[in-house]
């Protein structure tokens, strides 16, 4: 019996690959993703820093940054082997200050929470349309811009 599966399906995950902007959408490499759509390579990248894991596992750790251009969060996992660096699309928000209210608090988060989970979950229920946009579309839509609000005792 097995204690470990190794990940040996290269091919596999290439079938996976997508043009799709529905998160969960996956991509065996970082250069794959950003050839997929032109305006990913010369977009800027807002990290959401690197000790992202999945669940309680404790490797890999996953690089959670968002794609100014397009609006994409990603995750990708880091790993010193090529074929275990995987992207994954976490959600598209249509601007910065949206995503940064969803995952507002993020690096303050104790270790039991540093999950991909929380970041789907932030996303999904605090950015409009739940980090999903319209696949007919090439570009996101932009949103309104968002003011602050002060509360005062």
């Amino acid at each position: 019996m097995a204690l470990f599966k190794r990940h040996t399906e290269p091919e596999m995950a290439q079938d996976t690959t997508t043009d799709s902007l529905r998160p969960g959408a996956m991509f065996p490499s970082m250069d794959l993703f950003l050839e997929k759509r032109p305006e990913r390579r010369e977009s800027a990248q807002v990290e959401f820093g690197i000790m992202w894991r999945e669940g309680a596992r404790k490797r890999p750790r996953y690089r959670v940054a968002w794609v100014e251009e397009t609006g994409e969060l990603v995750a990708e996992a880091l790993s010193e082997f090529e074929h275990l660096r995987t992207i994954e699309l976490l959600g598209t928000v249509v601007n910065r200050e949206t995503l940064e209210l969803a995952v507002n608090g993020w690096e303050r988060l104790p270790y039991p929470e540093t999950t991909l989970e929380w970041v789907r979950t932030q996303i999904s229920m605090r950015t409009p349309g739940g980090g999903v946009v319209d696949e007919t579309t090439s570009t996101v839509a932009t949103a309104p811009k968002l003011e602050s609000i002060r509360r005062t005792a």
